[in-house]
């Protein structure tokens, strides 16, 4: 039923007669159309709705971080491999790195002989030079 403008003048004027100037107080506190108001079922149908969205975006939140958690499962697989990678690579390098010093181990001692040598021979030139002197071609 739809309140008219003059059935709320006639009920103004019936609470006047009856409880006096507080009637006018009384009516500005009426609502201006009383279909525009929730009811207890209005309200608990809204309250369900808004419950099953709530599930629904909770459903789809849920199933967001569960592919993140996969993501971030393959990624931290990936380091791990990686990881083993890094330690294989460091033995190789370590295993050349004995090889390599065994290598200039097993050069390094004839080869400063064969400078000590050479530097021996050159000495030995030059001070022969000193005392004979320059070889010259007259005889």
């Amino acid at each position: 039923m739809t309140t008219t403008e003059t059935d709320r003048i006639e009920l103004h004027n019936e609470l006047a007669e009856a409880i006096g100037p507080a009637a006018t107080r009384l009516m500005q506190h009426l609502p201006p159309d009383w279909t525009q108001l929730a009811t207890k079922t209005d309200l608990a149908a809204l309250g369900t709705e808004l419950r099953g969205e709530m599930a629904a975006m909770e459903g789809r939140i849920d199933r967001r971080f569960g592919t993140i958690d996969g993501q971030f499962g393959k990624i931290v697989g990936q380091f791990k491999e990686l990881r083993g990678e890094m330690t294989g690579l460091r033995g190789e390098m370590e295993g050349m790195e004995g090889r390599i010093a065994s290598q200039i181990a097993k050069f390094a001692l004839p080869i400063v002989l064969t400078l000590t040598g050479l530097g021996l021979t050159v000495l030995g030139l030059t001070i022969t030079l000193i005392i004979v002197g320059p070889l010259t071609g007259a005889a």
